[in-house]
């Protein structure tokens, strides 16, 4: 979209957030200040979701990276290494 390219062209990024519940904008704040640290960015926009499917945590998408640190990945994570067989 024109927005999309006028933040990329600004040297900043489009990021796709979804949350178990709605975060406090310091938090928010504080996500794209990490997110313009690791990805060397200057600006990161989040385009906010809430799926309460999530049950805790988010998931971030960043250029193509995605980031999972809800509750429900974690599980399946478990469930997927447990299947296997793995140690913990």
């Amino acid at each position: 979209t024109a927005h999309r390219l006028a933040v990329e062209e600004g040297g900043g990024t489009l990021c796709r957030l979804t949350c178990a519940r709605p975060l406090p904008p310091q938090e928010l704040e504080r996500l794209k200040e990490a997110v313009c640290r690791m990805h060397r960015l200057k600006k990161a926009e989040l385009l906010v979701k809430i799926d309460p499917e999530l049950l805790g945590g988010f998931r971030l998408e960043v250029q193509g990276v995605t980031y999972d640190k809800s509750v429900r990945g974690g599980l399946n994570v478990l469930a997927r290494t447990l299947g296997e067989g793995r140690a913990l």
